[in-house]
């Protein structure tokens, strides 16, 4: 053991050497050492330098594919527009009972979202407000709801908006590009 702890890697005798020796301690005063240590977490294996960063670019990877993740299940990416497809009742507008009427234009959102499309909307109340006061046509026309939908250009949202449960009862659709500001 003297000669284990005597050398260094120069041959040399380290500073070490000058320590009093006590005697021969007992086989089992390393063992028992270690094994203390241990359980007191104060001792364990050595993690090399390699496997903590590996620890850490795996950690990091991971939260950026989670951050990414979650950046494209609510919003279009940079290569999409947004366009508000302005949905209006006219006189013959024949939408069945209300409750049917929310969950089918539901049903179509869904769709489209699980299509990848970023899609939300919303159902406009029947009261209007003119500022400043105005007349409006009675019973001609009124915007009912609207929908934002993501798409590569006003062709592609055209061709959403024409799938829209809207039209089927009577109802048009205006498209308009959304501008950013």
């Amino acid at each position: 053991m003297e000669d284990e702890i005597g050398s260094g890697s120069d041959g040399g005798k380290g500073p070490w050497e000058a320590l009093p020796r006590e005697g021969p301690y007992p086989e089992s005063l390393e063992e028992r050492t270690v094994s203390r240590l241990r359980a007191e977490g104060r001792f364990g294996p050595r993690r090399s330098a390699l496997s903590v960063w590996a620890a850490a670019a795996a950690l990091a990877a991971a939260f950026g594919a989670g951050w990414i993740a979650a950046r494209r299940g609510t919003a279009p990416d940079d290569r999409t527009a947004r366009f508000v497809l302005l949905l209006y009742e006219g006189r013959d507008f024949d939408g069945g009972p209300p409750g049917n009427r929310v969950g089918e234009y539901r049903h179509w959102a869904a769709a489209l979202r699980r299509s990848g499309v970023a899609v939300s909307g919303e159902k406009l109340a029947p009261e209007i407000r003119a500022l400043p006061p105005a007349s409006l046509p009675a019973g001609e026309e009124r915007l009912a709801g609207f929908f934002i939908v993501g798409a590569r250009d006003i062709g592609s949202a055209e061709a959403i908006a024409r799938e829209c449960p809207h039209l089927r009862h009577g109802g048009w659709i205006v498209v308009r590009p959304v501008v950013g500001t």
